[in-house]
């Protein structure tokens, strides 16, 4: 349903967040 749709959406948008977080640490840290 779109529900669903909204939902994965969000948990997408919510990983590519800690991602790019995690990628700017990395290039922080080299």
């Amino acid at each position: 349903t779109q529900e669903r749709k909204r939902k994965k959406a969000a948990a997408v948008k919510r990983h590519l967040k800690k991602l790019a977080r995690e990628s700017a640490r990395r290039t922080r840290m080299y």
